[in-house]
């Protein structure tokens, strides 16, 4: 994809910015644009002292390293660190300076200002403490007041007698109730389920939507890949239709997208399972439940405003491994969640293994059916990239495979079918297989330089593996041992790695001065 572009692919951008954009954590073209100031410094008229501002001001003097400017009627001694602007500047000429304007001993002065030529100037984040701190913050207030903004809406009594082919445990039979009381109450349901692989967390959306479906509202469904939506529709399509429930799968990479998008603006369905393609569509009539599969993978402004089409504001979430964002949520109590236990625990062993040791690895893996999830497409000071990698294992004879986010959905959903199909082979991917991939007989995960992944994206890779009930194996390829990737190598339930998530890196504070991952 043209935004998963390399930065370095810019002319303009040497070494030495390379360098810095990256300390930055700016690697592509995305990254780039999508790197907003943190606020704009604005021309003033009048004297504004100790904050940010731009003055346009006549030059009276310049002496050794001071630039005595006027300005609103009263003289600034402009302090430089460097005279090299010196020569472009002359008294009683005008210019526009930026900086902080100070009172000190009956003096202004102002400290190393910048010369400029516009009205407003960007002022950007500098260090990674200080964009995660900044977006932390504004995210934090954003969350706090779409979260305690409770949506209302006219009662109607939701009945969870629903008849499937699905028996439920004691654990679903009680969240299933949770839902019909939630959706019958006037506040709009907001309500999330944390449950392992497997735990029958889809059983229980079924029986949203055919809560849903007996008050005539229709029902969103979701997924954050392509994989994944194909997956729930081809779970969902025998059930609902058997039932006479219209339902579609809209997706951005289909070929028969624009006639799906015009169908479901005129509301010929009751369920629409869909990814990322639903944000683009201008109206979606009488939607009354929206469930959310793998909240995590989705922006919060995203999510608002798709609730905003809805006319009743009912959301259900669904997750294995929440972030620390979600899970805070939940703890601050602008969720309701309930956990549902899984009685299919899986046997998943985790050994954390140094790097130079691969090439045995490769040897002794190299008759099994392997994930090998890198942390980056491409190559960067961290890690080798996913294309070196696939031709490093590839050179040695065993049958190698390759899956990232820059390959057209037709050549994913190709690749997959051959690994499927395969008896061994070795898929080197990012981590777009962290979610809606269902390969069961893959028993071996290898992740490189694991450090890179927060530990509820490790536990959601790590998911992908151990499903057919056998023992499944998972090596972390990392000589960087610490407290995050031993607690993954002890712990295998999303609960605990999300809780522990939390905690190691928190979700931003609002104010105050401690470390900038925990919210106030």
């Amino acid at each position: 994809m043209f935004f998963e572009q390399n930065i370095n692919t810019i002319k303009e951008i040497d070494k030495k910015k390379l360098f810095f954009l990256n300390n930055l954590t700016i690697y592509n073209y995305k990254d780039l644009l999508l790197f907003f100031p943190k606020k704009y410094i604005y021309l003033q008229d009048k004297v504004k002292l100790n904050e940010e501002v731009i003055i346009k001001c006549k030059i009276k003097s310049i002496k050794e390293n001071t630039v005595i400017v006027i300005y609103d009627n009263i003289e600034i001694s402009c302090y430089f660190f460097s005279k090299k602007i010196f020569p472009y500047l002359k008294p009683e000429y005008q210019y526009k300076f930026s900086g902080i304007i100070e009172l000190k001993n009956n003096t202004y002065t102002m400290q190393h200002p910048q010369l400029v030529q516009q009205d407003f100037v960007p002022f950007y984040c500098t260090t990674i403490k200080e964009s995660m701190m900044y977006l932390k913050f504004i995210e934090s207030l954003f969350l706090t007041k779409v979260c305690r903004n409770v949506d209302e809406h006219e009662v109607v009594e939701y009945h969870d007698n629903i008849k499937t082919n699905f028996s439920l445990n004691k654990a679903q039979g009680k969240i299933v109730q949770n839902i019909s009381r939630k959706l019958s109450q006037k506040q709009a349901m907001r309500y999330m389920i944390f449950g392992e692989v497997g735990a029958g967390k889809t059983v229980i959306a079924l029986h949203a939507i055919l809560m849903m479906f007996q008050k005539s509202h229709n029902i969103i469904l979701l997924a954050p890949t392509l994989s994944l939506a194909i997956q729930h529709f081809d779970f969902f399509k025998p059930i609902l239709e058997e039932k006479g429930i219209s339902l579609a799968c809209y997706l951005s990479s289909s070929k028969k997208k624009k006639q799906v998008k015009k169908e479901i603006e005129e509301g010929k369905y009751r369920v629409i399972i869909t990814t990322q393609a639903i944000f683009f569509t201008e109206h979606i009539p009488n939607v009354g439940l929206i469930i959310v599969d793998e909240l995590q993978k989705f922006g919060v402004m995203q999510l608002s405003k798709l609730k905003e089409k809805s006319v009743r504001k009912n959301i259900l979430y669904l997750s294995a491994t929440p972030l620390p964002r979600s899970l805070n949520m939940v703890f601050e109590e602008f969720i309701d969640h309930d956990v549902l236990e899984s009685y299919n625990e899986r046997d998943i062993n985790t050994i954390i293994l140094k790097t130079k040791e691969i090439n045995d690895l490769i040897e002794k893996i190299k008759n099994k059916k392997t994930y090998w999830v890198m942390p980056n497409i491409e190559k960067n000071d961290i890690s080798v990239g996913v294309l070196e990698r696939y031709e490093m294992i590839k050179k040695t004879g065993v049958k190698t495979l390759i899956l990232n986010g820059k390959m057209k959905d037709a050549e994913k959903i190709e690749v997959l079918n051959e690994f499927i199909e395969s008896e061994h082979a070795i898929l080197v991917a990012t981590s777009i297989i962290e979610v809606g991939i269902n390969v069961p007989d893959v028993s071996y995960m290898v992740i490189e330089c694991p450090n890179q992944f927060g530990l509820s994206q490790l536990h959601q890779i790590r998911g992908r593996i151990g499903r057919n009930g056998n023992r499944a194996h998972c090596i972390l390829l990392s000589d960087k041992i610490n407290e995050k990737l031993l607690y993954f190598k002890r712990h295998t339930t999303g609960y605990e790695i999300a809780s522990k998530d939390l905690e190691l890196r928190g979700t931003g504070r609002i104010t105050g001065v401690e470390q900038s991952g925990f919210l106030g």
